[in-house]
């Protein structure tokens, strides 16, 4: 793969500001950068009232991409700056946009795959598994209840007094970074590759005083703790990149099968990724097509890998609930996936 000199000298600068650099000629910079981004995917569409994206279900993953505008590209604030731009584009008067998105479903999938039961156990409570991993990194006592709900309510106060803890906790981001970041990899220091992962390293620098270095070595250490956490999951992943290494085939739960091509570090990852990310896959297209098929008024406005965007009448009742939290047989047992729910009204535009 090549890359040009401004993207190298942009990803420094990125790393930089991760690393809570200071700089109001590195903030300036960063900022026009940002701007450039928003131009190149909005000055297509200055003279265009309506857009017709290309819906191009062609991946190898099953994930689905988009052109003429990339929708699945308009994300709510970018790498590097909260300018995100998703909401330029809105539906027609008269119409709204339903959607949803899987909470956290690859990772539920691995664990649901690899029989990891310390996951499974909140899982099937629906718990916050983010608190509850760093909790148990950090060695601090559970909160008294486990939902989201509970820990951030009234009922979480006294624990969160006494543990310093808070909805936009380090501990918390550090623990949500190793379960993403590590879901593909048998090595801890892969923790360093996830988005995001040097503003943790920032926030344990800040927090507990070490240098750069140290608060490096720390987030690796986390990393290595959650994977030492979860011998099912990492004799799973052991598993499944050897029979892919070997085969240069992978199968989804629901039966697609990737062919893998590379060598073999290359199987390895591609062929481990399939099994939750291409299920995933799987799972939306087959929603999608429950849904359009049970609301012929509906159209598909945006497939966005583990959420969708549907286009409905204003005055239609459309219930997504009973198409996106249905019953799947994984590994010879019945799961649900929970989801959040949204919904976008038309507004008006002038010319």
């Amino acid at each position: 793969m090549k890359y040009s000199k401004s993207s190298i000298q942009l990803d420094a600068l990125i790393a930089l500001k991760r690393k809570g650099r200071q700089s109001d000629v590195l903030d300036a910079r960063l900022a026009f950068t940002d701007a450039e981004s928003i131009r190149r995917y909005v000055a297509p569409l200055e003279r265009r009232a309506r857009v017709y994206p290309n819906h191009l279900p062609t991946q190898a993953s099953g994930r689905w991409s988009t052109t003429d505008p990339p929708l699945v590209n308009f994300t709510k604030r970018t790498e590097y700056g909260p300018n995100g731009i998703r909401d330029i584009v809105v539906p027609d008067p008269g119409t709204i946009w339903v959607g949803w998105d899987w909470d956290g479903i690859e990772a539920v999938l691995a664990a649901i795959l690899s029989g990891e039961e310390s996951d499974l156990v909140h899982i099937r409570a629906r718990h916050d598994l983010h608190t509850i991993t760093g909790c148990h990194i950090f060695k601090l006592p559970l909160p008294p209840v486990l939902t989201k709900a509970g820990i951030y309510g009234r009922e979480g106060e006294a624990w969160r007094r006494d543990t310093g803890w808070s909805a936009t906790d380090w501990r918390r981001d550090a623990a949500k970074t190793a379960r993403y970041a590590l879901g593909y990899s048998l090595e801890a220091s892969a923790i360093l590759e996830a988005r995001g992962a040097m503003d943790i390293v920032a926030a344990i620098a800040s927090a507990t005083g070490p240098s750069t270095k140290q608060a490096t070595q720390r987030l690796i250490a986390i990393g290595s703790d959650y994977l030492h956490s979860r011998p099912r999951l990492v004799a799973w992943k052991a598993r499944v990149m050897t029979q892919c290494a070997e085969t240069g085939l992978s199968r989804t739960f629901l039966g697609r099968v990737r062919r893998l091509y590379g060598d073999r570090r290359d199987k390895m990852k591609q062929g481990l990724n399939h099994q939750a990310q291409g299920a995933v896959a799987d799972m939306m297209n087959l929603t999608i097509l429950a849904v359009l098929g049970a609301y012929p008024d509906a159209t598909l406005v945006v497939n966005r890998h583990d959420g969708c965007e549907i286009a409905v009448p204003a005055g239609l009742d459309i219930d997504l609930v009973p198409f996106v939290e249905r019953t799947w047989d994984v590994a010879g047992t019945s799961h649900m996936f929970s989801a959040s729910y949204h919904r976008v009204e038309a507004v008006a535009c002038g010319r």
